[in-house]
């Protein structure tokens, strides 16, 4: 609809406004100045998350506003600053909404056990496996890897840690952490070390 409208018009705050109350993403037709009001950016973020994405750099980093668009649309984690991907109570709010956008926070939070569940809860394991290789996948397996290495280490390992790093993997497996030839590999070298 802005699309369309007269260069005065697309300036005119009340008619942006308007707009983007209706239709989140007329942020997008916005004139740059507008783009850069909080109340515009955040009305347009409570309609359509989405919209984030034609808010200014300023308003990407503002707390309130990407809180607002990520409880409205979890994926719009991808347009907030690094500062805000990295804070917890935003990235929990993205999770819960949508489970798959954990690959936008920070590695620090793609590591965190309650960010991790809520994204785990909302969209089951896939929200951790999605897009081949994930920062949850590579902490599962470098788990694994911390256990397995522990074990070697201590005494020389008894059959019961070792059933249950064998359960454990199952689990990575049948959660889709980890792929079937991952497990395979694992496993033989559980087997082998008994």
């Amino acid at each position: 609809m802005l699309a369309h409208a007269s260069k005065e018009l697309l300036g005119d705050r009340d008619v942006e406004l308007a707009a983007v109350q209706a239709i989140g993403r007329a942020l997008e037709y916005a004139s740059e100045e507008l783009r850069g009001d909080r109340e515009m950016v955040l009305a347009a973020v409570q309609q359509k998350g989405g919209a984030l994405r034609y808010a200014s750099e300023e308003l990407r980093g503002d707390r309130e506003v990407v809180l607002a668009a990520v409880q409205q649309n979890g994926k719009a984690l991808e347009y907030a600053s690094e500062e805000l991907r990295g804070d917890r109570e935003v990235v929990l709010a993205a999770v819960q909404q949508n489970g798959y956008v954990l690959r936008y926070a920070s590695e620090e939070l793609q590591g965190d056990r309650e960010v991790v569940l809520a994204a785990v809860q909302r969209n089951g394991g896939d929200a951790v496996q999605r897009n081949g290789w994930d920062a949850v996948h590579h902490t599962k397996v470098q788990k694994l890897e911390h256990e397995r290495e522990q074990s070697a280490a201590s005494s020389s390992g008894n059959a019961a840690s070792r059933i249950e790093r064998l359960k454990e993997l199952k689990n990575l497996r049948d959660l889709d952490l980890i792929t079937e030839d991952e497990y395979k590999q694992k496993q033989a070298e559980i087997l082998q070390s008994l």
